[in-house]
């Protein structure tokens, strides 16, 4: 997995966790924005989340941008793959 962090983005890494044999990674993008790619499939017990202010994006092997564009906007555009979001 590899994720980049846009020049002058604010990103934090809220959890890195083992959890029921599977890893738990949480990031909140506050600004800017955080493109990611995940190679391999996760396994059933893994887990990828992005954070926004206003959203949640849930990956499952996939490449995908989460910017933020304003307090209340921000946009997720999937290039590979597929991306559970889950708005507030």
């Amino acid at each position: 997995q590899v994720a980049v962090v846009a020049p002058g983005s604010h990103v934090e890494l809220q959890g890195l966790d083992e959890v029921d044999g599977g890893t738990h990674v949480a990031l909140y993008v506050h600004d800017g924005s955080l493109h990611s790619a995940i190679d391999t499939p996760l396994g059933p017990n893994d887990r990828f989340v992005v954070y926004a202010p206003n959203l949640a994006v849930s990956a499952h092997g996939t490449e995908f941008t989460v910017e933020t564009i304003a307090d209340e906007e921000t946009m997720v555009t999937t290039v590979e793959g597929e991306v559970e979001v889950q708005a507030e």
